[in-house]
């Protein structure tokens, strides 16, 4: 395979299946999404993000609703203390 170039930063994860507990795997989608952007801004990474992995979940749901969503430094606040 030929190399692009094209530098992103890329992350994995494994959500939580339990049909009773559907929350959960929001809750932690959520904050998947949170961690990622301060991780961005906090090592100041102007790249793309990938993350993969099994999110337990349907394509058309909430949690696939929500990594779909805007762009991540722009939907949290995810201000940095100094």
């Amino acid at each position: 395979m030929k190399e692009s170039g094209v530098k992103f930063v890329a992350g994995s994860t494994h959500l939580h299946f339990n049909p009773q507990f559907d929350f959960v795997k929001y809750a932690q989608a959520l904050y998947l999404k949170e961690r990622a952007a301060l991780f961005l801004q906090t090592h100041g990474v102007d790249l793309p993000l990938v993350i993969g992995g099994d999110f337990n979940s349907e394509p058309v749901s909430s949690v696939m609703s929500l990594l779909h969503s805007e762009d991540i430094e722009e939907v949290y606040d995810v201000s940095v203390p100094s």
